[in-house]
């Protein structure tokens, strides 16, 4: 029989020899330079037939780090909202006060331990964890039949999900946006000043009632000024809390895509990481062909070459046949 024929058909992986344990020994022959040799026998172990496993273990680490990260932001995104409405409503105050409890708090941090800002601080805590550990819960569920159930979705527990998950970017959107009312709010001082000014002018106004109609319309005049000023200023303050609330809540609604997307993509890797690792012990115990696989081909090809490397020297194939076989190098 011809030998190239016969190494052809024959599909053993223990009649071939794994090239890549011997590879270092290879690249030495041909290539002088150390750096080139390193970058080769890297770019082999980079390119050379990897598992599923192998291949997506970057990204299921980093799905699972960023998971609790972005439940994080989401969650820390979300504060302004429900704190503003517990305090609000509960507490009965204005929203402008908001931003003066927090200026008093960075000044002096023992202003943390006053009602005004425990209580709806606790209310937010309780009602930001409930929803974000309802949207972990309901999505690790709801994945977890998606893939055991052949890609089958439950009705119910869908919308339960789909609930939690739009209260959750409610909450990180209208937050964002409630951040930015408070966070870039109009200086009350400068608008305080300016009323007083615009005051003071339709008092002299009145005042030079009487006089002639050159004072009167300096006077107008003055108070028109002031009271524009006054509508830019604010108009200016508007547009500008627009732009940086949808800013703002372009940003939530990405953490909102990645938390759902991430949550898939650990599933999704430990499923198919499972059917891989379900096919190896089939294909062991004889209950497939594990020859027609590269990645196994050649890990059994490793094996092999480690039982029987006394047989070589220095890469070349001895004189006896291994087997009663001839061995293709």
């Amino acid at each position: 029989m011809n030998q190239n024929k016969y190494n052809k058909k024959d599909h053993n992986p223990q009649n071939q020899l794994n090239a890549s344990r011997h590879l270092l020994e290879l690249v030495n022959s041909y290539v002088d330079d150390e750096q080139v040799r390193a970058d080769v026998v890297e770019s082999y172990q980079a390119k050379k037939p990897k598992s599923y496993a192998q291949v997506f273990n970057g990204l299921f680490r980093f799905s699972k780090i960023t998971l609790f990260a972005f439940h994080s932001l989401s969650f820390l995104i979300a504060t302004p909202l429900v704190f503003s409405l517990a305090f609000q409503f509960i507490l009965r105050r204005d929203q402008m006060e908001i931003k003066g409890l927090f200026d008093s708090i960075v000044q002096d941090m023992s202003n943390m331990f006053t009602p005004l800002f425990i209580i709806p601080a606790f209310i937010t805590l309780l009602i930001l964890l409930l929803l974000e550990y309802g949207q972990h819960v309901t999505l690790n569920s709801l994945f977890n039949i998606y893939f055991q159930w052949k890609k089958q979705i439950v009705p119910g527990l869908f919308v339960l999900a789909l609930l939690f998950s739009a209260a959750s970017v409610g909450t990180s959107g209208l937050g964002a946006k409630e951040f930015v009312q408070v966070s870039k709010a109009p200086d009350t001082e400068f608008i305080a000043d300016l009323d007083k000014q615009i005051d003071e002018a339709l008092a002299l106004r009145k005042k030079h009632s009487g006089r002639a109609n050159s004072i009167i319309r300096q006077r107008d005049a003055e108070i028109e000024y002031l009271r524009a000023q006054k509508e830019t200023y604010l108009t200016e303050n508007k547009d500008t809390n627009a732009n940086y609330g949808q800013i703002m809540m372009i940003i939530s609604l990405f953490f909102e895509i990645m938390i759902i997307a991430n949550t898939f993509n650990i599933h999704n890797y430990q499923f198919k990481t499972t059917k891989e690792t379900q096919m190896i012990n089939d294909l062991k115990k004889g209950q497939g062909d594990i020859s027609h696989n590269p990645y196994f081909r050649e890990k059994e090809r490793e094996k092999y070459y480690e039982k029987n490397s006394g047989t070589y020297k220095n890469g070349s194939m001895d004189a006896k046949k291994l087997n009663g076989h001839p061995v293709q190098i």
